[in-house]
């Protein structure tokens, strides 16, 4: 399905009804990088993915929405970074916004977010996302 997706087609509903998290995370780990941001805002009305309570789709998700510049989900992307607590996640997020596109947008981001949760990560995950901010910005 992902390479149709490079066609222009996106999936049905009844394509996905019994999907879980790993069908999704694959898909989306899938689909090729950069997409067109309208693109994504497509897949979120229809699928909903931003607001998935799985981590693993909604970060999948999120990390595809910075790879394509899609700059409406910044907001969900700190949301995220703020509430959830687990490295594979923050680390993830974090890379992707001050790796990706060079933007200084999202590297400010990320920086202002890390200032206001860091005191929320464990000490580990702190020194993580120390180094890759300290190396990128």
């Amino acid at each position: 399905m992902a390479n149709e997706f490079k066609l222009g087609r996106m999936p049905g509903e009844d394509e996905v009804a019994d999907w879980r998290g790993q069908e999704w995370e694959l898909y989306l780990e899938n689909l090729p990088k950069p997409i067109e941001p309208s693109q994504v805002v497509e897949l979120n009305s229809r699928f909903r993915l931003a607001e998935s309570k799985d981590y693993d789709v909604k970060v999948t998700f999120l990390l595809l929405a910075i790879a394509s510049n899609c700059k409406d989900y910044l907001g969900e992307v700190e949301r995220t970074l703020k509430e959830v607590g687990r490295k594979k996640y923050l680390v993830a997020l974090y890379r992707a916004l001050v790796e990706g596109n060079g933007n200084e947008e999202e590297k400010i981001l990320a920086k202002q977010v890390f200032a206001a949760a860091r005191e929320t990560y464990h000490p580990i995950v702190q020194g993580g996302i120390e180094t890759i901010l300290n190396k990128h910005c």
